[in-house]
């Protein structure tokens, strides 16, 4: 999982549903003007959880790659 990947998802469900993401992003900011504390608190919840979630996916990502090179190197040495 590479952020190329990633920001290529999310420009095409920008592109797939532009009227919903414009919206969503008002009522974000509508909420943040009116409570900043408590919305910035949870955006901030959120993207460490982001963080984590794609560290893990990353470590799990490079632990099967590096298997799948072990077993090809194994079967090569054959």
């Amino acid at each position: 999982m590479d952020l190329d990947h990633l920001a290529n998802a999310v420009v095409s469900f920008y592109y797939a549903n532009k009227i919903g993401v414009i919206i969503g992003v008002v009522v974000l900011i509508i909420l943040i003007l009116l409570k900043p504390k408590p919305m910035l608190k949870a955006i901030g919840i959120l993207l460490a959880l982001a963080v984590a979630v794609y560290i893990v996916m990353l470590i799990i990502d490079v632990t099967f790659s590096g298997v799948e090179v072990k077993e090809k190197m194994i079967h090569k040495s054959e």
